[in-house]
């Protein structure tokens, strides 16, 4: 019986580690994930599965299979659909729940939630909070460095608030570097208004809108960049621009799994632990 626990503890976890390892590569490279491995996930969690139940017959096990999987199939169409997740995200999801529906590690299953692969989930936004507070960091060095960040944004009523948003969410650049830039998509959308007065001159304004969620059609980003740069040459707008990072999130799953793995689940022990 060991052996066939050992044996199945062992192929979840290095097939999920070699999954998300080769995603992750490709991930940092391209931003795109094959589907080709979300597949193949699919069905070995598919197989492994079927073996642990074919060896342990147990009602228990599979509703375990059946919750993480359709807990995980709802949150990653819920993350994908808002635009917080792209597709590969969402797949990686569900592929680890399939392959993980619990704890692979028997005598760790008490340190994570009941569904692992949330655990996972909650671990890897932990991980990727690091990139919001390098950001703030950056932003925050700028303005006392005497830079003006926020210079001929829109002034609306949640001005600050979006404000604030940004100095955690992207930082400035130059528009006619963002062709040279991988993975960085403009967080303003960027308007030249035209109305004639009284006097029957042409008067000119420049509209600056924060967009928190970027534009990701390929199509539309690069017409939307020689746009801009259209209009620094012929200099209506400045030379600078807000942009938010394309963050490789699949490298933050495999470091939550590894960390549930290893420590169990981090953030809810931390809540637990400052209620008590």
């Amino acid at each position: 019986m060991w052996q066939i626990i050992e044996w199945l503890s062992s192929a979840r976890i290095s097939v999920t580690l070699l999954l998300l390892l080769t995603a992750s590569l490709q991930d940092v490279k391209e931003r795109e994930v094959s589907d080709k491995i979300w597949v193949s996930g699919i069905l070995a969690g598919l197989i492994i599965d079927v073996i642990d139940f074919i060896s342990f017959p147990d009602i228990t096990l599979l509703t375990t299979i059946t919750l993480s999987f359709s807990a995980m199939f709802l949150l990653s169409l819920l993350t994908f659909y808002l635009g917080f997740f792209g597709g590969a995200d969402s797949k990686a999801l569900i592929t680890i729940a399939l392959l993980n529906p619990y704890h692979p590690i028997p005598s760790l299953q008490n340190k994570t939630l009941p569904i692992f692969t949330l655990s996972v989930f909650l671990n890897s936004l932990l991980v990727s909070m690091t990139v919001p507070l390098a950001l703030f960091l950056k932003n925050f060095t700028e303005i006392v460095k005497g830079k003006k960040l926020f210079e001929n944004l829109e002034k609306t009523k949640l001005y600050t608030l979006k404000k604030t948003l940004l100095m955690f969410t992207g930082y400035k650049t130059k528009i006619t570097e963002l062709n040279s830039k991988k993975f960085v998509f403009p967080l303003e959308e960027i308007k030249i208004k035209s109305s004639i007065n009284q006097e029957g001159i042409e008067k000119k304004e420049v509209e600056r809108k924060i967009k928190f969620l970027p534009e990701m059609n390929k199509e539309n980003q690069e017409e939307n960049y020689l746009n801009l740069k259209k209009m620094v040459k012929e200099g209506e707008i400045k030379n600078q621009i807000w942009v938010s990072p394309g963050l490789p999130f699949i490298l933050f799953l495999l470091t939550g799994y590894i960390l549930t793995l290893v420590l169990g689940d981090i953030l809810t022990k931390t809540i637990l632990s400052l209620n008590t």
